[in-house]
């Protein structure tokens, strides 16, 4: 399954690592999403969850630096990031995630993948859901926001490639 569990810290706080090993291996991507935090904190914790994910690719939000001292797979950029072209070009190593709120944005953005999102009502998300969408892309998308494991089959009908959420987590483990 094309899953991507988000990990992330303001919901997990100093459980991500024992989170973390349950779910490595489970879905196919693990996005360590940390904001908020100042970049020795972000390194160390970092540092810590690529000892213990063996299993599943490792994307970092934003900080493609950390990402490649770290070995960790990718990073996940947004509209508030440096540009996708730039950290492409310059960390031509990682993979390239984007945080997509409409099929307009994805079809302007050249990232590696794309979550779009929230599809249905999350208790993460205040924004209103897109709602049952279909994707015309040749572009990887994986559907976020109210995702759970019950909807799989259904969103890759409606051309996503996989799902993602932090609600997945529960899940898994």
């Amino acid at each position: 399954m094309n899953i991507i569990t988000v990990l992330d810290h303001s919901v997990y706080l100093d459980n991500y690592l024992d989170i973390a090993e349950k779910i490595d291996g489970k879905s196919s991507h693990i996005w360590y999403r940390i904001k908020g935090v100042d970049k020795v904190e972000i390194f160390n914790r970092a540092k810590k969850l690529r000892a213990k994910v063996c299993n599943s690719k490792l994307i970092l939000s934003e900080n493609a630096t950390t990402a490649t001292i770290l070995n960790f797979d990718g990073v996940h950029l947004n509209s508030s990031s440096i540009d996708v072209g730039v950290i492409k070009k310059v960390f031509n190593n990682l993979i390239v995630g984007y945080s997509a709120h409409s099929v307009d944005e994805i079809d302007k953005i050249d990232a590696d993948y794309f979550t779009l999102s929230p599809i249905y009502k999350s208790k993460y998300s205040g924004i209103n859901p897109l709602g049952e969408i279909s994707i015309d892309s040749c572009k990887k998308v994986y559907a976020l926001g109210g995702v759970t494991l019950s909807h799989y089959d259904n969103v890759l009908l409606k051309g996503f490639t996989g799902i993602a959420g932090i609600s997945l987590i529960d899940e898994l483990i």
